[in-house]
């Protein structure tokens, strides 16, 4: 169980003892149950750290917004506060009840950092860089420079460019003396320079980058050279449990497979889970429904579509129940005035209505 033993100073005058001493750091020994911490800090050098850093937000927020916001904030603390827990009728304009001072100085410093980067930030351009463009060539030795510029403001910012013997691929193998079983050399040689660069390189059947791996059973895998072709090893599966969800169209598996080889084991299969259309379109992967056909957007009652409902569309109406004119898609869904996917007797009985004035609608 943790015990603070702080210090204490005993006073002669009073014969007694004065915990605390006014002291920024205790020692480790005095937390019994603390081991192996040498000094551990107080209260008093939370407060002072949490001061300095509110003293330097408030005096940035003071040169950016100035004094008055800087002040006003302070107020929120040194006055609400006090007004809000001391006072008989304390004001409940600022704060909850429910806050305490913590509560609130917690608040107030949330606040005044969000305020401190909102001033940063004003008028500051969310910057669009373009592709930028080469400002400096970089060599086989020197880096060079690559220029972006906003479109929006035209500030600009430069990234390095590596030069070219860092970056490597300005050299070309010349010659290798390395083998499948023997360490040896490779010379490479720079395109641009000429400059020649050898390293000692492993024998390939000590390098992995020539391992092609072959499960032998359930417990172990064979390890051949991807070169020779000659089996180097026989080693453990580096095996992992994976489970792959289904897609709108393909199955998803779950189960245990390895990470080099081929082998797998205890697999299960689960359905494609199939699409799901809203309006023709698919939400979870974006594919349109083929079989999908919108309704057109028309103004129902006019058929003719001239954007009026008159005459003309009952006449094309009588036509099309008569059999003499054959409707579009559009001037038959138009012609559904009752909105019951067919168009009928009742539908230009109601059209006719419409147009002498005896309904006002097709409802």
């Amino acid at each position: 169980m943790f015990e603070w033993r702080t210090n204490k100073w005993y006073l002669a005058s009073t014969g007694k003892y004065i915990y605390g001493n006014g002291v920024l750091f205790y020692g480790g020994s005095q937390g019994k149950g603390l081991r192996g911490a040498s000094y551990i800090g107080s209260i008093r050098v939370e407060m002072m750290r949490d001061g300095v850093e509110e003293y330097q937000m408030l005096t940035m927020i003071e040169d950016l917004l100035g004094e008055k916001a800087a002040k006003d904030i302070v107020s929120r603390v040194s006055t609400n506060v006090v007004r809000y827990l001391s006072l008989p009728n304390f004001s409940t304009s600022g704060w909850s009840s429910s806050m305490d001072e913590y509560d609130i100085m917690a608040a107030v410093r949330k606040d005044m950092g969000n305020t401190l980067e909102a001033a940063v930030r004003n008028g500051q351009c969310e910057h669009k860089w373009n592709g930028g463009e080469v400002t400096e060539e970089p060599t086989c030795l020197e880096i060079g420079y690559m220029t972006y510029t906003c479109t929006e403001c035209g500030a600009q910012r430069d990234e390095y460019i590596p030069a070219y013997h860092t970056e490597g691929s300005c050299f070309k193998i010349t010659s290798s003396t390395v083998t499948c079983t023997e360490d040896g050399t490779v010379t490479s040689k720079c395109t641009i320079c000429g400059f020649e660069k050898i390293r000692t390189v492993s024998a390939r059947h000590n390098d992995s980058d020539y391992y092609r791996y072959e499960s032998k059973n359930n417990s172990v895998h064979n390890v051949f050279c991807t070169e020779c072709g000659q089996l180097i090893d026989a080693v453990a599966h580096l095996s992992f449990a994976y489970k792959e969800n289904p897609t709108c169209t393909e199955k998803g598996s779950q189960g245990i497979r390895c990470k080099l080889c081929d082998y797998s084991a205890e697999t299960y299969s689960f359905d494609a889970a199939g699409h799901s259309y809203v309006d023709g379109t698919c939400t979870v992967c974006g594919e349109t429904d083929p079989a999908y056909a919108p309704e057109p957007d028309v103004m129902k009652g006019d058929i003719s579509g001239d954007g009026k409902i008159n005459g003309m569309d009952i006449n094309i109406a009588k036509r099309i129940l008569s059999g003499t004119a054959e409707p579009t898609d559009e001037q038959l869904v138009a012609a559904d005035v009752t909105g019951d996917g067919a168009f009928n007797g009742l539908d230009a009985n109601l059209l006719s209505r419409f147009i002498s004035g005896s309904i006002n609608d097709f409802n």
